[in-house]
C-alpha cells in the first residue's frame, strides 16, 4: 500500500506553534487547553486519539509518568511510558485543569456537557489548524491526526537503525507499547519508514526479512 503523508519538522513546529494558539470559542469550551497537550500526547507517545481520548483522570500516573490504556483496539490492554518531557506537560495542565473542572472523570474532558472528546473531533480539530499552515499543501495527499502516531514509529524506527540497537528487541518492544496484536502490524512501519526516507530501504528491508514477518496497515 502506499504510505500515508507525514509532517516535516519543519511542518511540525508549525503545526504545534498553531495549536498552542487555538482561539477560544463558546460553543467549543476548553479546547484551546486541552488540544495542544493532547497533540502533544499523540506525537510523542504514539496515541490512537480515541486512546487519548478515553483517557480517565485515573489512568493517568502523573508520579510514575505512565498511562495506563484499557479497550484499545484488539482489546489488548498496556501501560504507555511518558517522557520527563511530556510527563510535566500533563502535570501542568492537569494541575492547571483540575482548577477549570474540578473532579473531571476524563483527563481530556471539555465541559460537564461533554465527558470526552471523540476521534472525530480531533480529526476535526487537527484539520482546522492543518488549514491554517504556510508550510503544508492545501491539495493532495494531506497529514492526518493520525499520522502523528505514525510519525512517532518512525522516527523510533530511524533512532534505533542510527544508534545501532538490536533490531529484533526494539521492534518487540515497540510493538507492545503502540497496542499491536501482532508484530506484522509493527512491521507496517518498516515498510513505511523504507518507503519514506530511501536511504534506509535496504537495511531496513533486510532487517526486515531476517525477523520473517510480513507487514499489515495498521
Amino acid at each position: 500500500p502506499s504510505v500515508p503523508a507525514l509532517f516535516t519538522e519543519d511542518q511540525l513546529k508549525e503545526f504545534l506553534l498553531l495549536a498552542d494558539n487555538i482561539p477560544c470559542h463558546y460553543q467549543s469550551p476548553n479546547r484551546e487547553v486541552i488540544f495542544p497537550v493532547l497533540f502533544r500526547i499523540l506525537y510523542c507517545c504514539g496515541l490512537r486519539a480515541s486512546e487519548a481520548c478515553l483517557l480517565l483522570v485515573e489512568n493517568v500516573n502523573l508520579d510514575a509518568g505512565t498511562l495506563e490504556i484499557y479497550h484499545s483496539k484488539g482489546y489488548k490492554d498496556r501501560i504507555v511510558y511518558m517522557g520527563e518531557d511530556i510527563r510535566q506537560l500533563c502535570l501542568n495542565f492537569h494541575r492547571y485543569y483540575d482548577s477549570v473542572l474540578p473532579g473531571r472523570k476524563y483527563f481530556f474532558q471539555p465541559s460537564l456537557e461533554k465527558e470526552h472528546y471523540t476521534k472525530t473531533d480531533v480529526d476535526n480539530a487537527f484539520g482546522r489548524i492543518r488549514a491554517k499552515m504556510v508550510s503544508c499543501p492545501k491539495k493532495g495527499k494531506l497529514p492526518s491526526a493520525h499520522g502523528l502516531r505514525h510519525l512517532f514509529a518512525v522516527e523510533n524506527v530511524k533512532m534505533c537503525l542510527e544508534q545501532g540497537e538490536d533490531f529484533n528487541n526494539w521492534a518487540q518492544y515497540l510493538a507492545q507499547y503502540m497496542g499491536h496484536r501482532k508484530l506484522r502490524d509493527t512491521m507496517y512501519y518498516i515498510h513505511m519508514t523504507s518507503r519514506l526516507f530511501p536511504s534506509y530501504e535496504e537495511k531496513l528491508d533486510r532487517l526486515a526479512e531476517g525477523i520473517g514477518v510480513k507487514y499489515a496497515e495498521e
